[in-house]
């Protein structure tokens, strides 16, 4: 009865081209490297974002798309077409990629020289020594290195740049007498035995010291505003501005223009207030006369 019941099953597993410990890596260095890009200098204003540049970029569609995000969290009004924006955003990518090295704490594997058998019909000699590791260590890490800056569409003056900064996201496996392996790195929240958690006994695990800043990060969930309490179409005047971060000069605005209020902001590019401006160098000009 029992003979008749037994059987067999198997499973299918299969792998992507690019291992999930690679795509964690090069996304985390992703939004490592543009969470530190601060686009508030252009809160309010309408902005085109030129990702051309960004070429054959690995996960460029990620590198864009996170862009975008860390825009729009800034204030920024993202348009897309350029002839509807006031100012133009370039996005280049220097360096989007992985590396990795191997250490051994032991005696690596050595091929032998292949001899003949002494005795005809006697077992072959070993071609090679096995491998004896005390402990083995795998690093693997992502760098990333974006810029941005940003122009005038109308005119081309230029007027903010981001800077360039090399960012790295790391992961490491540890393997001790054979045991492993142990996982610890930036895309992990904690160590790791073999994909699950990992908890050292009587050892408490790393916390954020009272007090300090908890860097804030794309990949974080954060509300901005309710869906519901923004109207059907929002009038100009509804998008709020903060006027407490210091704005550059204007770069593209004429000498001979009548000076701006301390008030109005100075990348502003209503046609009202740019009929009020000339006006007001007339009346300026009639004056002296």
């Amino acid at each position: 009865m029992l003979a008749s019941l037994a059987g067999c099953g198997t499973t299918r597993w299969t792998d992507t081209k690019r291992t999930a410990t690679e795509q964690m890596l090069v996304s985390d260095a992703i939004d490592r490297a543009v969470s530190r890009i601060d686009f508030r200098i252009l809160a309010g204003k309408d902005v085109y974002l030129d990702t051309s540049y960004l070429g054959e970029t690995v996960d460029k569609e990620y590198l864009t798309g996170t862009l975008r995000q860390q825009m729009v969290s800034s204030g920024c009004i993202l348009k897309e077409k350029r002839e509807q924006a006031a100012f133009i955003v370039e996005a280049r990518a220097g360096t989007v990629g992985t590396d990795h090295h191997d250490l051994l704490y032991g005696m690596p594997s050595i091929n032998l020289p292949t001899f003949a058998a002494p005795v005809p019909g006697a077992p072959a000699m070993p071609s090679a020594l096995p491998e004896l590791a005390l402990a083995r260590r795998t690093d693997q890490q992502a760098m990333a290195k974006i810029a941005v800056f940003a122009y005038h569409r109308e005119t081309g003056a230029a007027v903010w740049q981001s800077g360039a900064d090399i960012v790295s996201s790391k992961a490491r496996d540890l393997w001790v007498f054979g045991a492993g392996p142990f996982q610890r790195g930036t895309i992990y929240d904690h160590t790791q035995f073999a994909g699950d958690d990992f908890h050292v006994p009587l050892v408490p695990d790393q916390q954020t010291p009272d007090g300090a800043p908890v860097p804030v990060r794309v990949s974080q969930q954060r509300m901005f505003n309710a869906p519901s309490t923004f109207p059907t179409k929002p009038p100009p005047s509804s998008i709020a501005t903060d006027h407490s971060i210091p704005m550059l000069t204007s770069p593209f605005a004429p000498e001979s223009s009548a000076p701006l209020p301390a008030s109005r902001d100075p990348l502003s590019s209503d046609p009202a207030w740019e009929t009020m401006n000339v006006a007001s160098a007339l009346k300026s000009t009639d004056t002296a006369r």
